[in-house]
């Protein structure tokens, strides 16, 4: 059995290249959110406490999601660390005195706030406003 291939179109649009995805530092085993919630104001703020299993000794580099954060502090294995934040990605710098194994689980803490969240964290209210509650409460 054979088949025709030649008269197939590719799925590949002209001029597009591949995008591969970065290589992973680790695995994340636990993450553990403790945040307080001003619902009125549509903030919040406290820390992430992220559990992560380095998948090689050499890792001293992690970039994280971090949209529309204020970043306040991060934290290694109890150690501050250095990082920087440009409004999307968090860049952690791993101090180099910091002893990293696969066999370990880094515990990575970071101290932040949100602002009126525009993804991730919704913040509903229980009662429209009267201009678009069709009841006219």
């Amino acid at each position: 059995m054979s088949f025709d291939v030649t008269s197939t179109k590719s799925f590949v649009l002209i001029g597009a290249r591949p995008h591969y995805n970065p290589d992973r530092p680790g695995r994340v085993e636990h993450i553990f959110l403790d945040l307080t919630l001003d619902l009125e104001a549509q903030t919040c703020g406290g820390q992430c406490h992220i559990h992560l299993r380095p998948l090689h000794p050499h890792v001293r580099h992690l970039r994280l999601n971090a949209v529309g954060q204020q970043v306040k502090g991060v934290t290694v294995q109890h150690q501050p660390q250095t990082f920087h934040y440009d409004g999307e990605f968090l860049d952690i710098s791993l101090e180099e005195h910091l002893e990293i194994s696969p066999d370990q689980v880094l515990l990575i803490v970071i101290d932040y706030s949100l602002e009126k969240p525009q993804r991730g964290l919704y913040f509903i209210p229980s009662h429209p406003p009267p201009s678009l509650d069709p009841r006219g409460r």
